[in-house]
């Protein structure tokens, strides 16, 4: 069988092999920002704008939050954009592993296990970029949203495509100063919330 070319993210110090490695090493098997399991040419351009749009939204010296580490993709990524500063919590004990091995290779992410709706909470702001990719549900994922404001004026959220993470989305907008900037050309979409008085889009 004809082995897949793996995508070139264009990121200076990014390996592949580093991260299959964290995706082996996390006890919770779930689909993640870097998946490429199937190897199809599809999901390797996904993956393509979905880091495009990463890149056009972390710029370096930023401050960056996340909720829902899973395997590390993320603040791999936001580590190699040139965030100094990442803050990610996880609730699945199972990731654990993957979060040492990404700790061990990268400097400046500090991770708490932990339920993301009683940390944010307790954080010291301000954060420079907010990324939410914690439960699907719409009322977690509203209560995550409503805590990341204030934290931050700009929020990422992942799986946009989702029903109940795009009502949580709407229900946000309805009561808070943020809107709906933009989103990414992918098919796990991504959507952009900015606070127009703290933020202006890049």
């Amino acid at each position: 069988m004809r082995k897949r070319k793996l995508p070139d993210l264009d990121l200076q110090g990014f390996s592949w092999a580093f991260a299959k490695s964290l995706f082996e090493a996390s006890g919770h098997k779930e689909g993640t920002l870097l998946s490429i399991i199937s190897g199809s040419p599809a999901r390797a351009r996904e993956i393509k704008a979905q880091v495009k749009f990463i890149r056009a939204n972390i710029k370096e010296g930023d401050r960056v939050l996340e909720i829902g580490t899973n395997c590390g993709h993320f603040s791999y990524l936001a580590s190699l954009l040139g965030a100094t500063s990442i803050v990610t919590i996880e609730l699945r004990e199972e990731c654990a592993p993957a979060i040492e091995m990404l700790l061990a290779e990268r400097a400046g992410i500090t991770s708490i296990i932990g339920d993301s709706a009683h940390v944010v909470p307790q954080l010291r702001g301000p954060f420079d970029v907010a990324w939410v990719d914690g439960s699907h549900s719409m009322a977690s994922a509203l209560k995550d949203l409503r805590n990341c404001a204030g934290k931050s004026p700009l929020l990422l959220v992942d799986d946009y495509n989702n029903t109940s993470v795009r009502e949580a989305v709407a229900a946000f907008i309805a009561d808070s100063e943020y809107v709906l900037d933009s989103v990414s050309n992918s098919k796990r979409i991504i959507a952009k919330l900015i606070n127009p008085e703290g933020q202006s889009t890049p």
